[in-house]
């Protein structure tokens, strides 16, 4: 398997591929059951790798460690932190010795917005191994055939020169829409609607599917019914923003969170046509006051 495709770094919510679908490989094979092995960075991938970072901070907590942010975790801080000011208050903020006591630092691990960066560096593949190397010590569960397989891909696509010997990497914004070689990932039920065909072509290529698909269902959730009510559609780094030709109607998308499923596209879609078919109290009593 090594050598096959390009492990990117870091990985980031929304992603496709291969180097994905090993990560999850590895995460189910360290207990996380509920992980999909679909190749796709979602929120299931999401939770489990950010129990490893608390499980990992936490050991750091109980050994009297500092905090100390490999390369790709610092260059994540510092896109994040740009003053210097403000990324050494940043790379402090996940330090343990700023907390009194293990349940504090676990309710700043666990708080929202998440202070848990997420994107999974390289670094990150040596934390799913030794959890689950501990959670086999902790257990006495014998090594699976499945951890030995993944143990033995790890070994070959250790962090380091390994990286630089396997393909040409992707774009490291590459979403699910160019991963997935223009198969799309979008539910029936928003695909066909004319509003998203138009943000599908407005939106660029290499943001996904699924997230054009929430785009939509935002812009619809905000009175944006089809393309004619559809003004601007602007792009930055960190969103997409669906302007409505009506001033105040928007929809918008933060690039950064982790695509909603399938599921829960198709289950917000019907709850958005279930409000939009079951008429007010209001419009009911006046319809019985026009057939009296």
């Amino acid at each position: 398997m090594a050598g096959e495709f390009y492990i990117r770094d870091p990985l980031l919510p929304g992603m496709c591929g291969e180097d994905v679908r090993l990560f999850q490989e590895g995460l189910r094979a360290s207990g996380f059951d509920s992980v999909p092995e679909n190749g796709v960075f979602g929120p299931e991938t999401s939770a489990a790798w950010k129990e490893i970072f608390i499980a990992a901070r936490l050991d750091d907590f109980d050994h009297g460690r500092a905090y100390d942010p490999t390369q790709s975790e610092q260059a994540f801080l510092r896109e994040q932190f740009p003053n210097d000011d403000d990324h050494e208050r940043g790379v402090r903020a996940y330090s343990p010795e700023k907390f009194s006591s293990r349940e504090e630092y676990e309710s700043f691990l666990r708080s929202e917005p998440s202070p848990i960066p997420p994107g999974v560096s390289s670094f990150s593949w040596g934390e799913v191994h030794s959890h689950g190397f501990n959670r086999q010590l902790e257990t006495g569960m014998a090594p699976s055939q499945e951890w030995n397989d993944w143990t033995e891909d790890l070994r070959r696509l250790t962090p380091g020169d390994s990286f630089r010997d396997t393909d040409v990497p992707p774009s490291g914004s590459e979403m699910c829409l160019v991963a997935n070689a223009g198969e799309s990932l979008a539910p029936r039920e928003l695909a066909d609607h004319p509003l998203y065909e138009t943000l599908r072509a407005k939106v660029p290529p290499e943001i996904g599917d699924l997230q054009v698909s929430e785009l939509t269902l935002r812009a619809l959730k905000d009175g944006i019914t089809g393309p004619d009510r559809l003004g601007d559609v602007v792009v930055t780094d960190r969103r997409v923003f669906a302007e409505g030709t009506t001033p105040g109607f928007r929809g918008v998308i933060d690039l950064t969170d982790p695509p909603m499923t399938q599921n829960e596209l198709r289950s917000a879609m019907s709850e958005l046509s279930l409000a939009n078919a079951t008429p007010t109290q209001d419009a009911t009593q006046a319809r019985g006051i026009a057939r009296a």
